[in-house]
């Protein structure tokens, strides 16, 4: 895959939905540790937006399930 294509590829924190473009090498969530995904987990096509929420092609959510932060 080219890098022209990847500057619009995303990996997505399917718990707390923070996200990082694919070229910055990051395999899990800078916020909660959860690794993090790069196409969708129903139908495998690659995450575009860095704000999405639900795949564009499928309709599938990204988020498994809501996010709540834990106050330490």
């Amino acid at each position: 895959m080219s890098n022209s294509a990847n500057n619009h590829q995303y990996r997505l924190c399917s718990k707390c939905g923070n996200f990082s473009n694919v070229l910055e090498r990051q395999s899990f969530c800078i916020l909660c540790g959860t690794k993090l995904i790069d196409q969708c987990i129903q139908c495998n096509e690659p995450i575009l937006h860095p704000y999405g929420k639900f795949c564009y092609h499928c309709g599938a959510p990204y988020l498994m399930e809501p996010y709540k932060e834990v106050k330490r």
